[in-house]
């Protein structure tokens, strides 16, 4: 198994360093240290992470960490829908892996808890704070010098993050594997236009590698069609939710027909990218009740865009709680198309709608808000009916 920096534990210390109480961050910071010593190495470990000898640890040691959720999750949960929901995924997200790892699939426990940068990122984008931490084990405890770099982007330390990143990037057989080299550039893009919101840095960057001789074709032509999609957002620094509806329409979409629109072109990951972190800004900080469901419909279109996949993608969730909490908006309308053309697209063929229970509740609970659920149909076949309609 390919030793990946275990992300979901590292989003604990994100977690507790965005606490207003500095009190409570130091001492919340400090359990999770004590947590993640005991575990990191059992985690790199394939043989010790299934070891009969050490399952009582490693349960002690999630159940820990999942009562340090349940408690604290609330000064995230105050801050935004977003970060609510980050922080629900994230908790879900660890009981499933202490679940996994209790019904003795080892595997995909530990890859559970060792694969899940995406969701740090997530996070991250919302606030764009750094920290200067620099983690609980020393530079030669790991393998390489990317998964430090995973493990720094993880806790925030983007100044050092990036050195590791671009000395991984500096090796003669990263330059010629596409799965080794645009992986940590695109990082390094997030940080760039994600964090720092700055589109001339990201263009430097992308600039020197694209000259490099010895990166191969396919990561040269990437890299030109980053360059590209920075040009295209270099107009739209704005930051109201009405110009940053105007970027959306003249990059993606102009009658916002982008059910299961992907990524299509790697030109337009810049300003996705770009997006998001702007529309995250009009989440938190906007006092008009009317920019939420646009910038929610907005937000999950982007996450579709950046190409996150279950179950890091939060393209669902953005539209579930568009629908949900603004029912009488006219983006609700919207957001509900596009949630159910996505599980039609899904889960829709010639043998018919094969739905999991779970959505079809979740539709029905969708249509109830917005008062058109039927009267004399089942959840069931409500939502069939609305499949094929």
């Amino acid at each position: 198994m390919q030793k990946t920096i275990p992300a979901i534990f590292f989003i604990v210390l994100y977690f507790f360093s965005t606490m207003i109480h500095g009190d409570e961050i130091n001492t919340d910071m400090g359990s999770a240290a004590d947590l993640l010593s005991t575990l990191i190495p059992l985690i790199y470990d394939d043989t010790k992470f299934k070891a009969p000898a050490n399952q009582d640890t490693i349960n002690r040691e999630l159940d820990k960490l999942i009562d340090l959720f349940n408690t604290q999750s609330r000064h995230l949960k105050s801050r935004s829908l977003t970060f609510a929901m980050s922080v629900d995924i994230i908790l879900n997200h660890l009981k499933q892996a202490k679940s996994t790892f209790n019904d003795g699939h080892y595997a995909i426990s530990q890859y559970m808890l060792s694969s899940t940068p995406a969701l740090c990122s997530t996070c991250h984008v919302q606030d764009g704070a750094h920290s200067s931490y620099s983690g609980l084990r020393i530079k030669n405890s790991f393998a390489n010098d990317i998964s430090y770099a995973e493990f720094l982007y993880s806790l925030r330390n983007y100044e050092l993050a990036e050195t590791y990143y671009l000395k991984h990037l500096a090796q003669a057989s990263v330059k010629k594997s596409r799965f080794q080299f645009i992986k940590p550039m695109e990082r390094l893009l997030t940080i760039e236009l994600g964090i720092r919101q700055d589109p001339e840095r990201a263009r430097k960057l992308l600039k020197r590698h694209a000259i490099d001789t010895d990166i191969s074709d396919d990561i040269r032509k990437t890299l030109q069609d980053w360059l590209i999609g920075i040009d295209n957002i270099e107009h739209g620094l704005q930051t109201d939710i009405g110009r940053l509806e105007a970027v959306f329409k003249s990059l993606f979409s102009e009658n916002y027909n982008t059910s299961h629109q992907f990524l299509q072109t790697e030109k337009d990951r810049p300003a996705a990218i770009w997006l998001r972190a702007k529309l995250f800004n009009v989440v938190h900080y906007t006092d008009d009740i009317a920019d939420m469901p646009k910038a929610l419909y907005f937000l999950s279109v982007i996450d579709r865009i950046i190409g996150n996949e279950d179950p890091y993608s939060f393209a669902n969730m953005y539209l579930k709680q568009c629908i949900i909490s603004y029912p009488n908006s006219e983006f609700a309308k919207i957001c509900f198309q596009e949630y159910k053309s996505h599980i039609a697209f899904y889960y829709g063929g010639s043998g018919g709608d094969y739905v999991p229970e779970k959505l079809k509740a979740e539709l029905y609970q969708m249509e109830t808000a917005l008062g058109n659920a039927p009267k004399t149909m089942t959840a069931e076949e409500a939502v069939i009916n609305n499949l094929e309609n």
